[in-house]
């Protein structure tokens, strides 16, 4: 699919002028950003997403977060199933390319509901910034928001923004180095990504995997990331 034809197709489904989508696109587009599923008989679309690199802040640590925009399944395809193997390819892109969280903005409360029940969690709610916990902007959003005529000083917090962890293992060595005084056994249960599912004890800022026991506390991942990231902080990305 042409570049045009996935202008055509945001402009369609969003709302947003085909300036603003080619801007966007031209500052954050790369090899790695469509996700993509096509009928060739029919010519058209099934599916189409954007994984857009950010940075995330994490107490003294900083690392990428994938930030998953313009996801959309064409309504000729709707109710299908084809939903939930969109965020499945999603998902498979991230651990290929060592994303540890991912993040998105709901655009309805149906479908904030709707992203819980594939392990996000509303996280970013904070109203004011929080240094230990935000989405940190790169020098090329900045210039695009100056492009845009956005004023960077007054930008509004996002109160509905979800965290998704994508390697539960990395993610918690992160927590055990910036909590050295906690000390717990966890069994994550992750019903979309796999490898999240198994048991870590976490003691003296480390973590190690362990073997199941029957006695470990039980965790959904949606809960863990609610309990690592909640009262994140990042502004509306673009959404006036």
């Amino acid at each position: 699919m042409n570049r045009e034809r996935i202008i055509g197709i945001w402009a369609e489904y969003f709302h947003d002028s085909p300036s603003f989508i080619e801007d966007y696109l031209n500052t954050f587009l790369d090899k790695d950003s469509i996700i993509l599923k096509m009928d060739e008989k029919e010519n058209d679309f099934i599916y189409l997403g954007f994984i857009i690199k950010y940075f995330y802040k994490y107490y003294n640590n900083k690392i990428p977060i994938a930030y998953l925009t313009g996801l959309i399944t064409n309504i000729k395809y709707r109710n299908k199933g084809y939903f939930s193997l969109c965020l499945k390819e999603i998902f498979s892109s991230l651990q290929r390319q060592k994303y540890i969280i991912c993040c998105l903005i709901p655009a309805t409360p149906l479908l904030e509901e709707t992203y819980k029940r594939y392990g996000f969690s509303t996280c970013f709610n904070n109203e004011k910034e929080n240094e230990n916990k935000k989405i940190i902007h790169q020098q090329k959003t900045i210039d695009l928001y100056n492009k845009l005529g956005y004023d960077i000083s007054s930008l509004k917090a996002n109160k509905n923004g979800m965290i998704r962890i994508v390697d539960a293992f990395e993610v918690l060595k992160l927590y055990a180095k910036n909590n050295p005084n906690i000390e717990k056994t966890i069994r994550i249960i992750d019903n979309k990504i796999e490898q999240n599912n198994k048991t870590f004890h976490i003691s003296d800022a480390k973590v190690e995997i362990i073997e199941k026991k029957s006695y470990e506390n039980e965790i959904l991942i949606g809960e863990l990331s609610k309990e690592i990231f909640d009262n994140s902080y990042m502004d509306k990305m673009f959404d006036k």
